[in-house]
């Protein structure tokens, strides 16, 4: 299991999930963030790659 980590590793990531829908959002807070801060993101280019992940505005504490 990942080590919680409270940070952002790729702002252009953060960018991008900001656009994402609401509800999707909700899902990630409900059940992925309370068991890891990692995600799986696709870049540009099409590759996939492990990102940290922060909730903006969830207390990590």
């Amino acid at each position: 299991m990942n080590t919680p980590i409270v940070m952002i590793a790729d702002t252009h990531v953060l960018r991008r999930a900001k656009a994402l829908p609401r509800a999707v959002w909700q899902a990630i807070d409900d059940v992925v963030a309370p068991h890891c801060t990692y995600l799986t993101a696709v870049t540009d280019s099409g590759e996939l790659r492990d990102v940290e992940l922060h909730i903006v505005g969830r207390d990590m504490s």
